[in-house]
């Protein structure tokens, strides 16, 4: 099996990753709270709404749960244009990378620079349709596109990621 892949990432590559990187955190089991608090409010303002006829704490609610989602959807819709300006700002990143894996870590290389990260010590990692993101901490991550993998690497490094122990808080898929 080979463990490593060349490819030169993309404007597109970095878009994938950076969204599913923000949906997964809004739907992270610590931010579901926030759901189901906007849920229990609109509740309690329609009983408010229907047992005394008083509209203003549904309106309330309704106006601030709009606010909440319009603020989410505009980091959904901004994406595109903080990826560009991240590209603009290091064009290293679109330079051509060499990603190697074994049992111990995942080794990336480009010009950026080098990582050599072991599995213990990474801090997330989530795959999906768009390829593998490693996450080094909350902000810093690395980009594994699914179109520069073989189906067996994919399932291989899957494989090699499922079989390392990772911390509670990881929501690796």
């Amino acid at each position: 099996m080979d463990r490593e892949v060349n490819f030169t990432p993309n404007e597109a590559d970095y878009v994938a990753a950076n969204r599913a990187w923000l949906l997964r955190y809004l739907t992270a089991p610590n931010m579901r709270w926030i759901g189901a608090a906007l849920g229990a409010s609109l509740l309690i303002g329609i009983v408010t709404w229907i047992n005394d006829g008083e509209w203003r704490l549904l309106a309330y609610v309704a106006v601030g749960s709009a606010v909440f989602a319009a603020i989410q959807l505009s980091h959904w819709l901004l994406v595109p244009r903080r990826v560009r300006r991240m590209l603009q700002q290091r064009p290293s990143l679109l330079t051509p990378n060499r990603f190697v894996w074994d049992e111990e870590g995942l080794e990336a290389e480009s010009d950026a620079g080098l990582t050599r990260v072991r599995w213990r010590e990474l801090h997330r990692w989530f795959a999906g349709a768009h390829g593998f993101v490693f996450l080094l901490s909350d902000y810093m991550l690395l980009v594994l596109p699914a179109r520069a993998l073989t189906r067996e690497q994919t399932e291989d490094l899957r494989g090699v990621l499922l079989a390392h122990p990772r911390s509670p808080r990881d929501g690796a898929t």
